[in-house]
């Protein structure tokens, strides 16, 4: 083969070489190709599937999620409208403003929050939100942006209900509290045990526990179980083998040791932890005794407060410095009609002051929380609408630091005792009035018995003049007999109103007819009418068959008499009308006159004992002021009620009523 040939041979050789490179790069760009083209189909799936997965999330998610651009509502989930109260048509495109309890809780949550994001990328604070239905709620918001370097672009939030936990931390706060303040600083020893060399070893404060120095305590006891009260003894040696032969790291149990030297039992907490070598192997042991002596008889003085608080009369409240209660013992609920769960939570001053505005509550409130107490007494309303009166005190409970940590209110129903000094206010008043009207009774007795008695004196002994005529004779014992009928009422209506008091008038219920009783009673006051030059005059509106009723005639006559001689003693020109008219199964009466009237102030006492409208000693009229009340008594035992109208100057007219029984 020549060289030409060779060369040729050659280069064939190297196309071949070529092409063989070609096709090889070429199946390797085939299979990069379509590598690639499956990655991408696979990560268009993936992120379908991820955004599936992020909607699910978004949707069914235990925490409130929603978006805020340039402060508007953009995307909200359904557990944020949850919490809101509100459907996502009131929330979407609206300022997130309205979720906050104040404008004030707003600022400060936008300053924070964004000094957080700007600071580390995402921002969390705790709020209040105030829900759609007026309901103010503790949030822990959690905030980051959608670009952290563009926060115009707006922020994807979180919110959690909170509000539960924050009252359990109250009340959590308020019990550890009552409890540090119970409790003096516990002291804590320790002791430690070489397993290898069974060398115990306690610190000081161990000594303190057990009320011995050091030497006494290593001579009392060789081992720590010996201090330990022997019931006991079984159950902390068995916690401690038991903790070796399970491996256990550490543990822990209360028990008692007793103090060789007094005998004095202390409570104490050990806490015991093991050593182990690189094999796992238990070599000794550290246990740390914390004395709970003070902190036990604390805790039995607390249940004994607790229980005297829950069993206590007297309501006890207790608020935050805001006023929110937190704490009502049953007699709160005694006292108001509120159960405890409807008192937890809402605000005391409304709740105490509600439609009462004298209540001083401003006052109180100023007064407290300037660390004062404050006592007195506030008009209150129960639930069921019943009105009250609670002397109450409310004073600041501070903590060591001097600071308000809350309010304690001590209220007792103090309605009683108001009810009943105001009733003694009154039988005082009546007292002081019923010894007035006696001083009155006896100065009109002693008048109304003397000059009837004058008359029948003096004209008894004018009788022994020889010289009299048959006319003066006949005058002096008409005087005589006139002064004899006017002792003779007096005695009877005391001995009327004597037997009425005394709940012995009795009486006789007979057929009567009304018509003649009118009739018989005009008939007798026509002569006195006549001699003061006055018109009687009298109505009667029912048949004499329909005038027979059944009723003591004798108590009617003496009522509608009494009422008729009254308006003669009374009326000194014009007219006197009486009669009855029938109303129903009632028959009415009337004594009406133009008299010297009453003034409206005296109207509401006529009707009382020895009272007449006129009670000066320049009185122009006799009578012992007891007819109105003997006519009333009388009235209100045959089933009726009476009463007056009048007017000073112009007249009067008395109305009574009885039942007409067939």
């Amino acid at each position: 083969m020549n060289s030409s040939q060779n060369s040729t041979s050659k280069l064939i050789d190297e196309i071949n070489e070529h092409i063989k490179r070609y096709e090889s790069l070429k199946s390797s760009f085939d299979s990069l190709v379509a590598e690639q083209r499956r990655s991408q189909t696979e990560f268009l799936a993936s992120r379908d599937s991820a955004e599936k997965r992020l909607s699910s999330i978004f949707r069914v998610a235990p925490t409130g999620i929603g978006v805020v651009v340039n402060r508007i509502l953009t995307e909200v989930n359904p557990k944020l409208i949850e919490i809101t109260g509100y459907s996502k048509e009131e929330l979407i495109d609206k300022n997130s403003r309205m979720l906050y309890a104040s404008d004030e809780e707003y600022d400060f949550v936008g300053k924070k929050k964004y000094k957080q994001i700007k600071e580390t990328g995402s921002g969390s604070v705790e709020t209040k939100w105030l829900r759609k239905d007026g309901e103010i709620i503790d949030v822990l918001l959690a905030s980051t942006p959608i670009d952290a370097s563009d926060l115009s672009k707006g922020v994807t939030f979180t919110a959690l209900d909170i509000t539960k936990r924050k009252r359990g931390e109250a009340k959590l706060k308020r019990s550890e509290y009552l409890l540090n303040k119970a409790q003096e600083i516990a002291h804590v020893g320790s002791w430690s045990l070489d397993l290898k060399t069974n060398k115990l070893t306690w610190s000081d404060e161990i000594f303190r526990i057990f009320g011995l120095d050091r030497n006494e305590c290593e001579q009392t006891y060789k081992t720590f179980i010996e201090a330990v009260h022997p019931d006991d003894r079984e159950t902390v040696d068995s916690a401690y083998r038991t903790s070796i032969e399970k491996g256990q790291d550490t543990y822990e149990i209360e028990h008692r040791v007793v103090l060789k030297n007094s005998g004095e039992v202390r409570y104490v907490i050990e806490r015991c932890e093991h050593m182990k070598d690189s094999d796992g192997n238990i070599t000794g042991s550290i246990g740390m005794v914390q004395d709970i002596t003070d902190r036990k008889h604390a805790e039995e003085q607390l249940r004994k407060l607790s229980r005297a608080v829950e069993q206590s009369i007297n309501a006890v409240i207790i608020t935050n410095t805001k006023g929110v209660i937190e704490y009502a013992n049953p007699a709160v609920t005694e006292l108001t009609g509120f159960t405890n769960e409807e008192l937890l939570g809402i605000n005391l001053w409304p709740f105490c002051c509600r439609n009462e505005p004298n209540n001083n509550c401003d006052e109180i409130w100023d007064t407290i929380n300037k660390g004062n107490a404050w006592k007195g007494e506030i008009s209150n309303i129960r639930k069921n609408g019943e009105h009250y009166w609670e002397s109450a005190i409310y004073s600041p409970i501070f903590n060591e630091q001097g600071e308000i940590l809350n309010f304690l209110a001590i209220k007792k129903d103090v309605t009683r005792d108001k009810q009943l000094a105001e009733e003694l206010v009154q039988a005082k008043e009546k007292a002081e009035e019923s010894d007035r009207l006696k001083s009155a009774f006896l100065a009109n007795i002693s008048h109304e018995i003397r000059t009837p008695m004058n008359g029948i004196m003096g004209f008894a002994e004018l009788l022994r003049e020889p010289d009299l005529s048959s006319e003066q004779i006949q005058e002096y014992i008409q005087i005589i007999e006139k002064s004899g009928q006017r002792m003779l009422n007096l005695i009877n209506d005391i001995t009327d109103i004597a037997r009425i008091e005394a709940g012995q008038m009795k009486f006789v219920i007979r057929e009567s007819n009304i018509n003649e009783i009118v009739k018989e009673i005009y008939k007798f006051f026509l002569p006195e009418a006549e001699r003061k030059g006055l018109n009687i005059s009298f109505i009667t509106t029912l048949s004499t068959e329909e005038a027979v009723f059944k009723t003591d005639r004798d108590k009617l006559y003496a009522t509608l008499s009494n009422l008729i001689k009254n308006s003669l003693k009374f009326t000194f020109k014009g007219s006197i009308d009486f009669g009855y008219h029938k109303k129903g199964e009632l028959l009415e009466f009337f004594v009406k006159d133009t008299g010297i009237g009453i003034a409206s102030e005296k109207q509401a006492s006529v009707f009382e004992r020895f009272i007449q409208a006129d009670m000066s000693n320049s009185r122009i009229s006799e009578g012992t002021g007891l007819g109105l009340s003997i006519s009333k008594a009388y009235v209100e035992m045959l089933g009726g009620k009476i009463w007056m109208e009048s007017e000073e100057g112009k007249g009067s007219t008395f109305y009574f009523t009885i039942p007409f029984n067939k």
